[in-house]
């Protein structure tokens, strides 16, 4: 009987384990597949329209973070943030 022959040592990190398998499922269940189209999207639409895209939704997020923030701090007697 012959023995298996590693190829290299990166062999060893990308091997199969239990750990490892339930690294992936708990990526692949929290980022979903869309992060695997990304690369795919921003080279079938565009790199200046994905670009202007990304850059206009993170300004949409930053904004909504500032109007949750005025939002708590107007609540009656909460002017200095306190709980």
């Amino acid at each position: 009987m012959q023995k298996a022959r590693q190829r290299s040592c990166l062999s060893l990190v990308c091997g199969r384990s239990v750990f490892k398998d339930k690294l992936y499922t708990f990526f692949i269940a929290q980022f979903d597949a869309s992060i695997v189209v990304l690369p795919f999207l921003f080279k079938r639409a565009g790199w200046l329209t994905c670009s202007l895209l990304m850059l206009s939704l993170s300004l949409c997020g930053v904004f909504s973070s500032i109007l949750v923030y005025e939002c708590i701090r107007l609540l009656m007697g909460n002017f200095r943030m306190r709980q």
